[in-house]
């Protein structure tokens, strides 16, 4: 149950983090990096799923929330015309670790990829990104 709902957040949350309106929300005048950081920073999903998935693995967890926030920190501090390439390097940068660096919980290959595309590409990129 746990797992569908993980799936269920991370699927949505790549198609609704993808569309104009709620890019519009999270890039609108005012919002700056502590803003962004901060919603990054709220999805723990690696740790849980090191922690719930991987029987306890501290390492899947710390790995993957802390390639989270330096790869946002990262897209956040690229120029705007850049931060499309960026996002998307450091998007396989994570696959890759995902699947060659970090321990396989059965069941949950999924997970890295999708969560790395809903936040580093689809929410962090403001709208029209690499279009300036």
């Amino acid at each position: 149950a746990l797992a569908a709902l993980l799936a269920l957040d991370l699927g949505g949350g790549v198609a609704a983090n993808a569309t104009l309106t709620t890019k519009r929300w999270y890039h609108r005048p005012g919002q700056g990096l502590r803003d962004h950081l901060g919603f990054i920073a709220a999805h723990i999903h690696p740790l849980i799923v090191g922690l719930v998935f991987g029987g306890g693995d501290w390492l899947y967890g710390l790995v993957g929330y802390g390639g989270l926030l330096v790869a946002a920190l990262i897209i956040l501090r690229t120029a705007p015309r850049l931060q499309l390439p960026i996002a998307l390097l450091l998007y396989l940068c994570a696959v890759l670790i995902g699947l060659y660096a970090l321990p396989d919980i059965p069941g949950m290959a999924w997970f890295v990829p999708v969560f790395y595309l809903k936040l580093l590409v689809a929410h962090l990129l403001p709208p029209g990104a690499n279009m300036r």
